[in-house]
């Protein structure tokens, strides 16, 4: 067998580990915690909007 690409050892401490990478989504976790204002979704349509013009910086869709 012969490799031809690097992989990291996923028991070591190093980047690419099961350590480095549950600290990652933990830091990530606790950060977004602190945002004050939750988020909302809305199923419609996206031209027909149940709010006032302008009111968005943005609308983000995921199309079919």
């Amino acid at each position: 067998m012969q490799w031809s690409y690097g992989e990291a050892n996923s028991v070591s401490d190093a980047t690419g580990s099961l350590k480095s990478s549950l600290e990652r989504i933990i830091a990530v976790c606790q950060r977004e915690s602190r945002i004050p204002q939750a988020g909302s979704a809305h199923l419609g349509s996206a031209a027909a909007l149940p709010v006032p013009d302008k009111h968005f910086d943005a609308v983000v869709i995921d199309p079919p």
